[in-house]
């Protein structure tokens, strides 16, 4: 599971590991789509069983969001978000960015904020990591096609809409 996720084999990526897949029992959501006028609430792993001797995992999911995931409904490209290694702040942008059907401009305080890093961080340190993730975005040929940061220091983004998100704009 950690190859698949690109994560090394570590003692501490073991124990991220458990404590990532823990954390999903408990992530309630809920998925509308709109087209097909289903909807799912529930949690994200209904249950799970860790082998500890031998490092293997095996996870439960509701079978109502298996359908949605197996259908291909899910806003995430595994492979592009495969591309991005453990550049943990591109995966953030990645994800945060392909949920979005419209790209509206997020200051980059904002945007700081939302991913989580620490507040204390100096604006002008996180404006580099940001600038850095998402020249790694546009060379990795993901959604996003290019950025930029304006004068009133707001992230512009550009990106492909998915097939879904183009027929919600078409609307």
């Amino acid at each position: 599971m950690l190859t698949m996720l690109g994560r090394h084999h570590g003692r501490e990526q073991h124990e991220q590991l458990k404590e990532d897949i823990s954390r999903l029992t408990g992530a309630v959501v809920e998925i509308t789509i709109k087209e097909e006028g289903q909807a799912f609430g529930g949690t994200m792993v209904q249950s799970y069983y860790r082998d500890e001797a031998e490092q293997a995992y095996v996870i439960e999911v509701s079978p109502q969001l298996l359908k949605l995931y197996q259908a291909g409904n899910t806003y995430i490209d595994w492979e592009e978000r495969q591309q991005l290694g453990n550049a943990n702040l591109a995966k953030w942008l990645h994800g945060f960015y392909s949920s979005h059907a419209v790209q509206l401009p997020y200051k980059v305080a904002t945007i700081r904020d939302l991913c989580g890093a620490k507040a204390t961080q100096r604006l002008g340190d996180f404006r580099k990591l940001l600038r850095t993730a998402l020249d790694l975005l546009v060379a990795k040929e993901t959604s996003i096609t290019g950025w930029v940061i304006d004068e009133n220091d707001c992230v512009v983004v550009t990106r492909r809409p998915t097939q879904s998100q183009r027929r919600h704009l078409e609307r």
